[in-house]
């Protein structure tokens, strides 16, 4: 089945595999591997020396095993899929370059961007003129808050009117950014999150379609549609990009407003073991906040500690300073793989397989800065002291969106007190200072745990006895059953099951990731022999303990040769 260029990824992946350990002391790092395969005849042996992080992307099974198909071969087939089936030809059916994300070279856009066609089709009013109501512009814009009549909140789009109440809850960006529009039309501000320009998007939307505008009525409201820039302060970006979903030489940019974007290179994870700033990936949830450093204050407050406001002289001064080499991945990487035609993805932002990357970070130990606070860090670490009313430790950012909402997460005061755990307040990263996209001037680092509980830009930290309620990862990273499905999050009569309402509220938030590895490079020696290369990392305090390869479809696998250049850290 792997001889044919046309498979390889998701029947790969089914035959790579990866252990990790459990050990006490700092564990988890990154990982380089490298490994060769003897290719006799047309049939695989078992000589293999492998190493590294394992995702492979389709092409990699396919030239492994076909290694003399040349790559005009495969630019033939690519262009066959394409003009065969325009939406799966945004994706390519094999890579003809080692390390580049499964899009053909000359790609502009992810498959996940919708064209102006696709878009028009699914809105094109005509459609619905006879199945929905004209409802008068008055009664829209009386529609525009919870707080007021009724309740629900209206908005309008292509002449559509969308009734999108039991929706705002569960927007991935949150409820009051869609406040912001109620009322009014998404045309001006969708001119700034061009990320719902996705086709399955742009169908969820028709779900709450209850009535259409007169042409007079929707061109009035389009016209009067706006939204200024939140924007405005985030670092330069490449003017060349002015819409989400867009892929450049370098980068996949699934965002634009709010910034995200991961290396479009696999191979910048395997020829780096420190994955360079400036292609280490950025998850902005927010527009980045704009701060000097000599007006910066961090807060501490909470249970069992002194109010306090520390300043970045005061942390860079006060503490020691101690520098961990620390892997991050956020908790959505990957998630493009179970994005498909019959189960979109609606969460942003859409990761490939590089929203994970490997740094050098430099800072002061959180430990040591609650126990300046007044904690007992040492006692509870000894177990010779116990709050029975400290439980978690809340960090809130300086980023917050137009309505004044912050991101926020939470980690357990376990992690956060732990003399091996290694959480630093960081103002360093790779040895340089950190950059304002990661969180300058203070981020956390919480090794071992997911980036979106690593809170950038470090506003307050409160210690508390429950879970907070601003946790802006509450809703979207649960760890759900099978059953839990993002309809059923919307609450649209899916949740008749007390049972099942009890176990979304009960679910628990993402902390640590599991094992898993990328296969990021390959190379032909003259059609007998295969180097591979890739990185493998486990999150939680968990080594790697191998990597297993197969080439004959799972019956025998081999060990892979880990490489690191340093003690296994995090």
């Amino acid at each position: 089945r792997l001889l044919s260029p046309l498979h390889g990824l998701k029947m790969l992946r089914q035959f790579c595999r990866i252990a990790s350990k459990q050990t006490r002391q700092r564990i988890g790092n990154k990982y380089a591997f490298s490994s060769s395969v003897n290719n006799e005849s047309s049939s695989w042996n078992s000589k293999l020396m492998i190493g590294g992080i394992t995702t492979a992307s389709l092409g990699t099974a396919a030239y492994i095993v076909n290694t003399r198909t040349n790559d005009n071969d495969l630019l033939d087939i690519q262009q066959s899929s394409i003009d065969n089936n325009k939406k799966e030809g945004k994706l390519m059916s094999t890579v003809i370059k080692p390390g580049i994300e499964p899009y053909a070279l000359t790609t502009k856009h992810t498959k996940n961007h919708a064209t102006k066609e696709e878009v028009d089709s699914i809105t094109d009013i005509s459609k619905y003129m006879d199945s929905y109501p004209i409802i008068p512009l008055s009664d829209v814009r009386d529609h525009y808050s919870p707080d007021v009549g009724d309740g629900s909140v209206w908005v309008t789009w292509k002449g559509g009117v969308y009734d999108v109440t039991q929706f705002m809850d569960h927007h991935p960006g949150g409820s009051t950014r869609i406040e912001m529009v109620g009322g009014n039309d998404l045309s001006g501000y969708w001119k700034i999150y061009t990320l719902h320009f996705r086709e399955h998007i742009q169908e969820l939307l028709q779900k709450y379609r209850i009535g259409n505008l007169t042409a007079e009525d929707r061109k009035t409201i389009e016209a009067e549609s706006a939204l200024n820039n939140h924007y405005i302060t985030d670092p330069p970006r490449d003017p060349n990009v002015t819409h989400a979903d867009t892929i450049t030489d370098d980068l996949i940019i699934a965002s634009l407003h709010p910034y995200n974007m991961e290396p479009r290179d696999l191979k910048v994870l395997s020829d780096n073991f420190y994955t360079p700033n400036e292609l280490f990936w950025v998850r902005n949830h927010n527009a980045v906040p704009l701060i000097e450093e000599d007006e910066y204050l961090l807060e501490i407050s909470g249970n069992n500690v002194k109010s306090i406001e520390l300043t970045l002289s005061d942390l860079k001064t006060k503490f020691k300073k101690y520098e961990i080499p620390c892997t991050i991945q956020c908790a959505g990487n990957r998630q493009e793989d179970y994005n498909t035609s019959d189960n979109p993805l609606y969460v942003a932002p859409h990761w490939h397989n590089t929203a994970i990357g490997n740094a050098v970070w430099g800072g002061c130990k959180l430990r040591d800065v609650l126990k300046y606070a007044g904690l007992d860090v040492d006692g509870m670490s000894l177990g010779t002291k116990e709050y029975n009313d400290l439980n978690w430790v809340s960090f809130l950012g300086y980023d917050e969106d137009e309505t004044g909402v912050q991101y926020g997460g939470m980690i357990p005061i376990e992690k956060a007190i732990d003399s091996w755990g290694d959480c630093l307040l960081v103002y360093e990263m790779n040895h340089t200072e950190l950059p304002r996209d990661h969180g300058y001037p203070i981020r956390l680092i919480a090794p071992g745990h997911a980036g979106c509980r690593q809170v950038k830009w470090v506003k307050t930290i409160e210690l508390l006895d429950r879970p907070s309620e601003l946790d802006s990862g509450s809703k979207l990273d649960r760890h759900f059953a099978p059953n839990i499905c993002f309809d059923k999050l919307r609450n649209e009569g899916h949740l008749e099951n007390k049972e099942e309402e009890d176990e979304m509220a009960k679910a628990p938030v993402i902390q640590t990731l599991p094992v898993q590895s990328i296969i990021c490079d390959w190379i032909n020696e003259n059609d007998e022999e295969i180097t591979i290369r890739g990185v493998a990392w486990a999150g939680g305090g968990k080594a790697i303990a191998r990597v297993d390869v197969s080439c004959n479809g799972g019956d025998t696998f081999k060990g892979a040769k880990i490489i690191t250049p340093i003690k296994t850290t995090w």
